[in-house]
Protein backbone atom coordinates (compact mmCIF):
# COMPACT_ATOMS: atom_id res chain seq x y z
CA UNK A 1 0.00 0.00 0.00
CA UNK A 2 1.59 3.30 -1.11
CA UNK A 3 -0.61 5.44 1.09
CA UNK A 4 -2.92 4.54 3.92
CA UNK A 5 -4.50 5.81 7.07
CA UNK A 6 -4.34 3.61 10.15
CA UNK A 7 -7.37 3.36 12.41
CA UNK A 8 -6.75 1.90 15.88
CA UNK A 9 -9.58 0.80 18.10
CA UNK A 10 -8.07 1.02 21.57
CA UNK A 11 -10.18 4.02 22.53
CA UNK A 12 -13.44 5.58 21.43
CA UNK A 13 -16.73 3.83 20.69
CA UNK A 14 -15.13 0.57 19.59
CA UNK A 15 -12.82 0.15 22.57
CA UNK A 16 -15.20 -1.68 24.90
CA UNK A 17 -16.25 -4.22 22.26
CA UNK A 18 -12.64 -4.80 21.20
CA UNK A 19 -11.60 -5.15 24.86
CA UNK A 20 -14.40 -7.67 25.48
CA UNK A 21 -13.27 -9.78 22.51
CA UNK A 22 -9.64 -9.63 23.71
CA UNK A 23 -10.66 -10.53 27.28
CA UNK A 24 -12.37 -13.65 25.94
CA UNK A 25 -9.23 -14.51 23.99
CA UNK A 26 -11.01 -14.25 20.66
CA UNK A 27 -9.26 -13.50 17.39
CA UNK A 28 -9.93 -9.91 16.33
CA UNK A 29 -9.24 -10.75 12.70
CA UNK A 30 -12.82 -11.48 11.61
CA UNK A 31 -14.47 -8.34 13.02
CA UNK A 32 -11.57 -6.16 11.87
CA UNK A 33 -11.79 -7.61 8.35
CA UNK A 34 -15.52 -6.83 8.27
CA UNK A 35 -14.76 -3.27 9.44
CA UNK A 36 -11.97 -2.99 6.84
CA UNK A 37 -14.34 -4.03 4.05
CA UNK A 38 -16.78 -1.36 5.21
CA UNK A 39 -13.97 1.23 5.30
CA UNK A 40 -13.27 0.49 1.63
CA UNK A 41 -16.98 0.97 0.88
CA UNK A 42 -16.93 4.31 2.73
CA UNK A 43 -13.93 5.46 0.67
CA UNK A 44 -15.52 4.38 -2.60
CA UNK A 45 -18.74 6.19 -1.62
CA UNK A 46 -16.69 9.40 -1.41
CA UNK A 47 -16.09 9.14 -5.16
CA UNK A 48 -19.83 8.76 -5.80
CA UNK A 49 -20.70 11.75 -3.59
CA UNK A 50 -17.67 13.89 -4.60
CA UNK A 51 -17.15 14.51 -0.90
CA UNK A 52 -15.06 13.41 2.07
CA UNK A 53 -16.45 10.67 4.33
CA UNK A 54 -17.46 13.50 6.68
CA UNK A 55 -19.55 15.09 3.89
CA UNK A 56 -17.25 17.99 2.89
CA UNK A 57 -17.72 18.53 -0.86
CA UNK A 58 -14.49 18.35 -2.87
CA UNK A 59 -13.33 21.37 -4.81
CA UNK A 60 -13.89 20.39 -8.47
CA UNK A 61 -10.69 19.67 -10.36
CA UNK A 62 -9.60 21.73 -13.32
CA UNK A 63 -9.82 18.61 -15.52
CA UNK A 64 -13.40 17.82 -14.49
CA UNK A 65 -14.48 21.43 -15.08
CA UNK A 66 -12.76 21.93 -18.42
CA UNK A 67 -12.70 18.46 -19.96
CA UNK A 68 -15.72 16.87 -18.32
CA UNK A 69 -15.76 13.85 -16.11
CA UNK A 70 -15.54 13.56 -12.37
CA UNK A 71 -13.01 14.98 -9.91
CA UNK A 72 -10.43 12.31 -8.93
CA UNK A 73 -11.83 9.87 -11.49
CA UNK A 74 -10.02 9.88 -14.80
CA UNK A 75 -9.11 6.21 -15.19
CA UNK A 76 -10.86 5.03 -12.00
CA UNK A 77 -7.61 3.55 -10.68
CA UNK A 78 -7.55 5.62 -7.46
CA UNK A 79 -11.14 4.67 -6.62
CA UNK A 80 -10.82 1.04 -7.72
CA UNK A 81 -7.54 0.22 -5.95
CA UNK A 82 -8.55 1.07 -2.38
CA UNK A 83 -7.79 -1.80 -0.04
CA UNK A 84 -7.26 -2.54 3.65
CA UNK A 85 -4.84 -4.39 5.92
CA UNK A 86 -5.74 -5.79 9.33
CA UNK A 87 -3.36 -5.78 12.32
CA UNK A 88 -5.31 -7.84 14.84
CA UNK A 89 -2.51 -7.68 17.45
CA UNK A 90 -2.77 -3.88 17.51
CA UNK A 91 -6.57 -3.79 17.01
CA UNK A 92 -6.02 -1.69 13.89
CA UNK A 93 -7.09 -1.47 10.27
CA UNK A 94 -5.17 0.45 7.63
CA UNK A 95 -7.12 1.55 4.56
CA UNK A 96 -5.46 3.09 1.55
CA UNK A 97 -4.40 2.80 -2.07
CA UNK A 98 -1.40 1.54 -3.99
CA UNK A 99 -1.56 4.49 -6.41
CA UNK A 100 1.41 6.82 -6.03
CA UNK A 101 -0.85 9.89 -6.22
CA UNK A 102 -3.29 8.86 -3.46
CA UNK A 103 -1.46 10.88 -0.76
CA UNK A 104 -1.48 14.19 -2.66
CA UNK A 105 -5.19 13.88 -3.40
CA UNK A 106 -6.09 12.91 0.18
CA UNK A 107 -3.96 15.56 1.91
CA UNK A 108 -3.43 18.20 -0.79
CA UNK A 109 -0.08 19.85 -1.34
CA UNK A 110 2.27 21.37 -3.86
CA UNK A 111 3.97 19.41 -6.63
CA UNK A 112 7.23 21.08 -7.72
CA UNK A 113 9.15 20.40 -10.89
CA UNK A 114 12.31 18.35 -10.39
CA UNK A 115 13.71 19.76 -13.60
CA UNK A 116 12.89 23.01 -15.36
CA UNK A 117 9.10 22.66 -15.35
CA UNK A 118 6.06 20.45 -14.99
CA UNK A 119 4.35 19.81 -18.29
CA UNK A 120 0.68 19.06 -18.86
CA UNK A 121 -2.00 19.45 -21.50
CA UNK A 122 -4.62 22.19 -21.28
CA UNK A 123 -7.03 21.38 -24.08
CA UNK A 124 -4.86 21.44 -27.21
CA UNK A 125 -2.12 23.50 -25.53
CA UNK A 126 0.89 22.24 -23.61
CA UNK A 127 1.51 24.18 -20.40
CA UNK A 128 4.79 24.43 -18.47
CA UNK A 129 4.79 25.55 -14.82
CA UNK A 130 7.24 25.40 -11.90
CA UNK A 131 4.63 24.01 -9.47
CA UNK A 132 0.99 23.05 -9.02
CA UNK A 133 -0.92 23.20 -5.74
CA UNK A 134 -3.72 20.71 -5.22
CA UNK A 135 -6.38 21.16 -2.53
CA UNK A 136 -7.08 18.26 -0.20
CA UNK A 137 -9.86 15.99 -1.41
CA UNK A 138 -10.08 13.38 1.35
CA UNK A 139 -11.61 10.07 0.33
CA UNK A 140 -10.39 7.98 3.28
CA UNK A 141 -11.86 8.67 6.70
CA UNK A 142 -14.95 8.19 8.79
CA UNK A 143 -18.06 10.04 9.80
CA UNK A 144 -19.54 9.53 13.28
CA UNK A 145 -22.18 7.31 11.65
CA UNK A 146 -19.43 5.12 10.16
CA UNK A 147 -17.72 4.75 13.54
CA UNK A 148 -21.07 3.82 15.14
CA UNK A 149 -21.62 1.17 12.46
CA UNK A 150 -18.14 -0.27 13.09
CA UNK A 151 -18.87 -0.37 16.82
CA UNK A 152 -22.09 -2.27 16.03
CA UNK A 153 -20.06 -4.80 14.01
CA UNK A 154 -17.70 -5.36 16.95
CA UNK A 155 -20.62 -5.59 19.42
CA UNK A 156 -22.25 -8.22 17.18
CA UNK A 157 -19.09 -10.33 17.54
CA UNK A 158 -19.15 -9.83 21.31
CA UNK A 159 -22.77 -11.02 21.32
CA UNK A 160 -21.76 -14.05 19.27
CA UNK A 161 -23.11 -12.93 15.92
CA UNK A 162 -20.72 -12.16 13.09
CA UNK A 163 -21.43 -11.20 9.49
CA UNK A 164 -25.10 -11.38 8.52
CA UNK A 165 -26.06 -12.57 12.01
CA UNK A 166 -24.08 -15.83 11.72
CA UNK A 167 -23.44 -17.42 15.11
CA UNK A 168 -19.75 -17.06 16.12
CA UNK A 169 -19.64 -18.58 19.59
CA UNK A 170 -20.40 -15.73 22.00
CA UNK A 171 -23.62 -15.39 23.94
CA UNK A 172 -26.60 -13.25 23.21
Amino acid sequence: MSFGLRFTFNDGPLSSAIAALRDRGEDLGAPLREIGEDMVTVAQRSFELHASPQGVIWKPSWRAINEGGTTLVKSGRLRDFITYLVDAAAAAVEVGSNTFYARIHQLGGTIRAKGKALRFRLGKDTIFVKSVTLPPRPFIGASPTDVDRWADIARDYVAGFGPSGARTGGTR
